[in-house]
């Protein structure tokens, strides 16, 4: 009987088996990646960015840069003029009793970077206020949504729009007015102020009590004396003639 020998296995050479290993180590890599992968949350989709909308955003009314020359002489800015407006759509009831109250709204052109909602407001807080016309308890003042309802308008408008509704008054690009039911706030001394002041918002209030001043029958005032507060009827933008600035028509009482 024949007898079988054993079978004996052949060796593998030593650079083949190294090859086998890198495969089954890169094997192995690529199994832990892909769970990795599984394991993860999907991606999230960017958020788009919101396109503008065909209406101008509104700027905050107090956040004009004013520029150095504004501090020396009367300034006008390049403010296109649009002849379109937005008015302002919130209401506010006056503070202080009085005998007779007016409603108004607040018309803002389109090209002038104002939100109507926060002029309006700053305009009601000087009427508002006891230094003011309807301190006196004749008169208060009541902001009011349709503009249909509205006994007052007040504009602010461009220089070149603020000529044109305040014609035939003349205010050269440069000056705010007082028409009939209707008051127009160049936007730039609204923005921008004058070298007579160093406050925009006492500017601001300034300019406001001196047309609703008009509104009221008054007329033009002068300073009585140097040192003395301004009359808020005196032209105090254009000169102080020595009287110091003064916003407030009860302050010069």
């Amino acid at each position: 009987m024949t007898t079988q020998k054993p079978a004996t296995s052949k060796a593998v050479p030593p650079r083949q088996r190294l090859i086998g290993l890198l495969l089954i180590g890169a094997i192995v890599v690529a199994v832990t990646v892909a769970l990795l992968l599984l394991r993860q949350p999907p991606a999230r989709t960017a958020t788009p960015t919101p396109q503008a909308s065909s209406s101008p955003s509104p700027t905050p009314s107090a956040s004009a840069t004013i520029p150095d020359e504004a501090r020396t002489t009367v300034w006008r800015s390049d403010t296109p003029a649009t002849g379109q407006y937005t008015a302002s759509t919130t209401g506010i009831a006056p503070k202080l009793k009085a005998t007779s109250t007016r409603s108004y709204v607040v018309v803002v052109e389109t090209s002038v970077k104002l939100d109507p909602n926060a002029t309006a407001a700053q305009i009601q807080s000087v009427l508002d206020d006891p230094r003011g016309w309807a301190g006196y308890g004749k008169t208060n003042f009541r902001l009011i949504k349709d503009p249909k309802q509205a006994s007052l308008t007040i504009y602010v408008a461009s220089p070149a729009t603020t000529d044109t509704l305040c014609a035939p008054t003349k205010t050269g690009g440069l000056w705010s007015c007082r028409k009939g039911a209707t008051i127009v706030i160049n936007s730039d001394r609204w923005q921008y102020m004058v070298p007579t002041y160093n406050n925009l918002d006492e500017y601001r209030a300034w300019v406001i009590n001196h047309q609703i001043g008009r509104l009221l029958g008054q007329g033009t005032a002068f300073c009585p004396a140097k040192g003395k507060k301004a009359p808020v009827m005196s032209l105090q933008e254009r000169d102080l003639a020595g009287c110091l600035p003064n916003a407030w028509p009860r302050l010069a009482d």
